[in-house]
């Protein structure tokens, strides 16, 4: 893919790269679910299930092989898709439900993403969320919560309450008794490039969560990279949003700031769909970034996506 101004994405390939890139990509991302920290604060189901299985990288290569083919563009159904090949092909746990759809009176009531026995013949109910939040204090009038989605409509308090307290207490009898009922939240909070070390986060966050920046799109220009120690910039493309890896063909190449600059000008011209970038320094090794970044309009949160 050639670099310029104007190019984010990466461009069209033959399906045995893209099976290969696919690949390196599902490890990256799959590795970046089993380390990261828990988004909410308490027990975590897929920690709690995968104990020290979770060190062997043996187990990814029963998983990657799995995912050759260009997934879904929602980080929220790639995300699950990672987690649901971890539990079945790595863990081998017995699935008994996935994706299915709870129905009371003729009306959608509610949907379990897994329902699945351990080894001991257990039964376990998980609920997963993969989620970006940006710190906005002034929203909190505004949307009830200082820490707002990319779609202000969304916000860190209302989703950890709609699934602690809907998703995970459905009553589902064929698949009861549940031996524990438990989340598998992954995601990054992100905070203002004027105030990148606010010790605020939700009560339910937990205090160990995954950091990040987040900018409007016309702060950019006005942004020190070199204070932060950063050089270059990585675009990641939904549904990449996870590892941050610089995997060029599905990630952008890696831009100069000049060049990431004005392609997010051009890029804002034309949408208000938020872009996820890393950011690197050109002291550290290829793949490791030093921080990522959310770049959104400049009229977020008042806007509708």
């Amino acid at each position: 893919m050639a670099v310029n101004d104007n190019n984010l994405f990466p461009a069209i390939m033959e399906r045995e790269v893209l099976s290969a890139l696919l690949q390196h990509q599902v490890r990256a991302d799959l590795r970046w679910i089993i380390d990261s920290p828990p988004l909410f604060q308490g027990s975590d189901g897929l920690l709690a299930l995968s104990g020290d299985r979770a060190e062997s990288l043996e187990l990814l290569d029963a998983v990657e092989r799995l995912l050759e083919t260009q997934p879904s563009r929602r980080v929220g159904l790639y995300f699950e898709s990672l987690v649901d090949a971890w539990l079945a092909h790595a863990l081998k746990l017995a699935m008994e439900a996935r994706h299915l759809q709870i129905f009371e009176n003729g009306r959608t009531v509610g949907e379990i993403d897994f329902c699945v026995r351990d080894k001991n013949g257990a039964r376990w109910r998980l609920e997963c969320t993969i989620k970006f939040y940006l710190h906005h204090p002034s929203s909190q009038s505004i949307h009830g919560s200082a820490f707002v989605g990319p779609d202000p409509r969304d916000s860190f308090e209302r989703k950890y309450h709609h699934l602690m307290e809907r998703q995970l207490r459905l009553s589902v009898p064929e698949f009861e008794p549940v031996h524990r009922a438990l989340p598998v939240a992954r995601g990054i909070l992100f905070y203002h490039v004027t105030d990148p070390f606010n010790p605020d986060r939700p009560v339910e966050a937990n205090p160990n969560h995954l950091h990040g920046l987040w900018m409007r799109a016309s702060e950019w220009r006005d942004f020190e990279g070199e204070s932060f120690d950063i050089d270059r910039v990585v675009h990641l493309p939904k549904p990449y949003w996870l590892s941050g890896l610089f995997n060029p063909g599905l990630t952008s190449q890696e831009l100069t700031w000049h060049e990431a600059g004005c392609a997010i000008k051009v890029h804002f011209e034309q949408s208000n769909s938020p872009l996820m970038m890393s950011f690197r320094s050109s002291g550290g090794a290829k793949n490791t970034e030093s921080v990522r970044c959310i770049v959104v309009n400049d009229a977020w949160p008042t806007f509708d996506l």
